[in-house]
């Protein structure tokens, strides 16, 4: 699987072309008024996709070094994982955005 990710990495470069399409952002969105703000600098990127995907694939039947973890101590480390990489490259915004959009118990629920 993080191969796969590598690849499309890779493939898609580490500058960003454009926005996403129209639908993706709400009515009230708009765009930084700074040009050189970027949500999250290309050196970041690799690392995100490779620490999301061992959480996407984290499961409790799944052994960890240390034995079988619960679906809540799963949950904990990877919020942990996540949060500790995101403060430490000062990614507060990148931060934000995986909480609410991924890893807060309301929408881990939905995609675990």
């Amino acid at each position: 699987m993080l191969n796969e990710v590598d690849w499309e990495y890779e493939r898609g470069g580490s500058v960003d072309a454009e926005d996403g399409p129209d639908w993706m952002f709400e009515a009230d969105e708009v765009t930084s008024k700074d040009p050189s703000y970027i949500f999250c600098p290309a050196p970041h990127r690799k690392q995100l996709l490779h620490l999301f995907t061992k959480h996407f694939c984290q499961h409790p039947l799944f052994a960890e070094c240390d034995g079988k973890w619960t679906k809540e101590k799963i949950h904990w480390e990877a919020v942990h994982d996540m949060y500790n990489f995101c403060y430490t490259h000062g990614l507060c915004e990148v931060w934000g955005y995986m909480w609410a959009c991924w890893y807060s118990p309301k929408m881990w629920h939905l995609w675990t």
